[in-house]
């Protein structure tokens, strides 16, 4: 209720309340869930949890708050996985990348890869395609991705000599 409410908020202009909420339905998701190795919330409660993060994630994008955002994508990816909900896994790590390319992160790149495969496993064509569109306009802000990236200077422009 609180996520819905904050992402209502967050989409009708009203930054403020949006937070508040926000913020108050992070305190409620956190509270419910816990320590992951102590959960005692039943698997209804985690994956109501879970949605909720995903929602408010989506609303602290709205209000410009990325770094507040990758905290509910990221609790909302660990639940999700643990749950093995692979659409809703996916969605989360989509929201985490936009987190993260907010936040001007090139690990977004490797977030993105990773959705893109959950969505492969789904088959779902649709939305392997716009994760592609999705990891070009990464590779277009980050340029080489870490994982590529492989600095070598030129032999003409190496200024040492071995000493003898």
């Amino acid at each position: 209720m609180l996520a819905s409410l904050a992402f209502d908020y967050a989409s009708a202009g009203d930054d403020a309340l949006a937070r508040r909420a926000a913020g108050d339905a992070m305190l409620v998701i956190d509270t419910l869930l816990g320590d992951p190795g102590t959960w005692r919330a039943s698997i209804d409660d985690q994956r109501v949890a879970a949605g909720a993060a995903l929602t408010t994630g989506e609303a602290f994008l709205l209000v410009q708050e990325p770094h507040r955002a990758k905290a509910c994508f990221t609790t909302a990816a660990r639940v999700f996985d643990g749950l093995q909900d692979l659409r809703k896994a996916a969605e989360a790590r989509v929201g985490l990348a936009k987190a993260l390319l907010a936040l001007h992160d090139p690990s977004a790149r490797a977030v993105l890869e990773d959705a893109g495969e959950l969505y492969e496993e789904l088959g779902d064509e649709e939305a392997v395609r716009a994760i592609d569109f999705a990891l070009r306009q990464a590779n277009a802000e980050f340029g080489e991705s870490p994982r590529s990236f492989h600095a070598e200077a030129p032999v003409s422009t190496r200024t040492w000599a071995p000493r003898e």
